[in-house]
């Protein structure tokens, strides 16, 4: 082990890590809370990068996807980790058809089964990390998975410090869904159907709860998660949105500035502070 020193120690700063080969160290990276694969005419998803609208505090891609044989299909991926009921984190996938109609597959889940790429010497460059080396590093143990009521749950523990994180699930559309359960060791999911028309968008959204403690207690942690993912049952993607934009209202009515002459400096401080904000885990919130 090596130890990480800092001025002043917060909640959240690592003080200890192990060292890897290339002597690069960080924090193990959380689960895929996000995680959603899909195809369309036999063909994955593709991986395209995202905007962050900072005065609502959400996360956007969005793009329009055509297959060889020329049909387009305009894709929008909305999230955000809800500010004001911090055990929530929230999903919208919209898809709309420009020239053609049929179906899209979806397969909606959660997923433990993160790469520590630094670990496995990832160096910025590109040419380092586990696709070089064959290496694939996680740390997550899974504990326990299940269907509750109309949500899936996983549960799953970090191999050396003992921390236990539990999360759950609910979809809501407009159309009726029919699911079919997906289980991995350390995945749980669903795969579904989506019919679409040409020219109408079509949603599903993606209601995560997640609970975690430093504990050996599974069964501890598992029912407490189990009490949250009942306590937002009737949560939407709407008025989580509604009381998390409210949140980044008051926020921003508090932090912001105005610099005239240099909008590039603007942005990056504005970028500053809502990052600095979003980690913030004091009592003490505006």
């Amino acid at each position: 082990m090596m130890d990480i020193h800092h001025d002043q120690i917060f909640k959240g700063f690592v003080t200890q890590a192990q060292p890897c080969s290339t002597q690069w160290t960080g924090c193990i990276r959380v689960y895929g809370w996000m995680e959603n694969n899909w195809t369309w005419q036999n063909r994955s998803s593709p991986g395209l990068p995202a905007s962050l609208d900072m005065h609502q505090g959400m996360l956007i891609r969005e793009f329009v996807w055509e297959t060889a044989g020329g049909k387009k299909l305009k894709v929008n991926f909305l999230r955000f980790t809800d500010m004001q009921s911090t055990h929530l984190g929230c999903q919208r996938i919209m898809v709309e058809p420009l020239n053609f109609s049929g179906e899209v597959q979806f397969r909606c889940g959660l997923d433990f089964n993160t790469h520590y790429e630094i670990g496995a010497g990832w160096d910025q460059t590109g040419k380092g990390g586990f696709q070089q080396s064959g290496q694939i590093i996680n740390f997550w143990k899974c504990e326990r998975q299940g269907v509750i009521d109309n949500a899936w749950a996983i549960q799953a523990q970090t191999t050396r410090s003992g921390i236990q994180l539990f999360s759950s699930f609910r979809l809501h559309s407009e159309q009726a869904l029919n699911t079919s359960l997906v289980q991995e060791e350390k995945f749980i999911g669903v795969d579904f159907v989506l019919a679409v028309q040409q020219g109408v968008a079509v949603s599903v959204d993606k209601v995560v709860v997640n609970d975690w403690q430093k504990t050996p207690d599974v069964e501890a942690v598992w029912a407490r998660g189990l009490e949250l993912t009942r306590q937002y049952a009737a949560t939407t993607f709407n008025n989580a949105q509604a009381e998390h934009a409210a949140f980044w209202k008051r926020v921003w009515d508090v932090f912001d500035i105005e610099i005239d002459g240099d909008p590039d400096v603007l942005q990056g401080l504005r970028f500053s502070d809502f990052q600095t904000y979003q980690s913030y885990h004091a009592k003490m919130l505006i």
